[in-house]
């Protein structure tokens, strides 16, 4: 398919490299490339703007010819939700029969937004109460919080209808999203889960989501989840590791990084992924990864837009020209991108000077009171 847009968000994971290992030999089922890859699809097809016609019981997946693509044989949407108010988040809910399958899949947003969400980042961290009320300590990006919100109730509302339909009680359920739709399933997961409903998570190049709790909510979960991230991809390390932000925001693990990339290699997701279990044991994508100030300014320009969009293979036409329409506008330019680092870049020193002159006010108050004593 003609690589649409995914495009969106921050987040990374650093340190010791694991070694490198075989996702088929790690969970022979779940963490396969074939289910790495299908789950991959599911999140692009949320970007074919055709599929929100409100038009239901319709295939998820038609090439540019208008055949169903291989994988989505009698797969249809049971229900289709748009909610412009919060960047345009969108998203589908499919079921495949055959295959015993119930698929949420969340679409991105428009890249010109970009800035505007991640400039707020820590400020707009949030605790998470009214959706994990026993998660003690839980705090989520307010902006996440507020797309999956906005679409929660109908969203679970049909879950439990398809579940509880003859045949459907034992269908798995997945949840699935690139970028920020993989931001917005990283909090529908563990609250559907809280509300009796079974599901595993797959996401492609989400950012950081919440903070250390909220990460611990999900990667303590028996349920299974798979963060799969792209070579130097650079919305998985957004916001950057810097000093002021590592303490804040949180990865959720396992982590599955193909580190050489997905593009250009003839097996795809059949390639040797790193497994990681934790910040500790994985590098991640390691672009915009500071160890020390000095670094900062240099780490981040090894960040790659391409790798962020490239988690689908370009051959499959998933929606271009084919009955679902053509796909959302594609990608965020590399001018945007340099805007974005410039405004993180300006966002660090405003923030470091404002901490100086806070320290120099204190210092001159304290200045101030020891002349008085004397």
């Amino acid at each position: 398919m003609q690589p649409t847009a995914f495009f969106l968000l921050t987040g990374a994971t650093s340190a010791l490299a694991s070694p490198a290992v075989s996702v088929r030999q790690a969970t022979p089922d779940k963490a396969s490339p074939a289910e790495f890859e299908l789950f991959s699809q599911y999140a692009q097809a949320a970007y074919c703007t055709g599929l929100y016609d409100t038009t239901i019981n319709t295939a998820v997946c038609a090439d540019n010819r208008g055949s169903i693509c291989d994988g989505f044989k009698g797969t249809v949407t049971v229900k289709e939700f748009t909610n412009l108010e919060f960047g345009t988040i969108a998203g589908y809910v499919a079921t495949n029969p055959s295959k015993k399958q119930i698929v949420v899949a969340f679409k991105g947003t428009n890249p010109l937004s970009y800035v505007d969400v991640t400039s707020d980042l820590i400020k707009n961290l949030v605790a998470a109460n009214n959706l994990f009320p026993k998660c003690g300590g839980c705090s989520i990006h307010n902006g996440f919080m507020r797309a999956f919100s906005s679409v929660r109730a109908e969203l679970e509302q049909t879950l439990k209808a398809e579940l509880a339909k003859p045949g459907q009680e034992s269908f798995r359920v997945v949840i699935t999203g690139h970028s920020l739709g993989g931001a917005v399933a990283t909090v529908a997961a563990p609250y559907l889960r809280t509300q009796g409903i079974a599901c595993d998570l797959y996401t492609y190049g989400s950012p950081r989501v919440g903070n250390q709790e909220f990460a611990n909510l999900i990667t303590n979960d028996s349920n299974f989840s798979a963060r799969i991230t792209n070579g130097n991809d650079f919305v998985a390390s957004v916001p950057f590791g810097s000093l002021f932000q590592l303490g804040f925001y949180a990865h959720t693990y396992p982590e599955y990084w193909y580190k050489d990339g997905l593009l250009g290699t003839a097996k795809g997701y059949e390639t040797t992924a790193t497994k990681c279990t934790s910040r500790k044991q994985c590098a991640g994508p390691t672009c915009g990864r500071a160890r020390n100030v000095l670094e900062f300014p240099v780490a981040r320009f090894t960040c790659s837009i391409g790798d962020h969009m490239n988690y689908v293979d370009p051959a499959l036409l998933l929606c271009k020209d084919g009955r679902k329409g053509k796909s959302s506008e594609p990608s965020i330019t590399a001018e945007e991108f340099q805007q974005f680092l410039e405004a993180q870049e300006k966002e660090e020193e405003e923030k470091k000077e404002g901490e100086e002159e806070k320290k120099e006010g204190e210092e001159e108050k304290k200045e101030g009171e020891e002349k008085q004593e004397q």
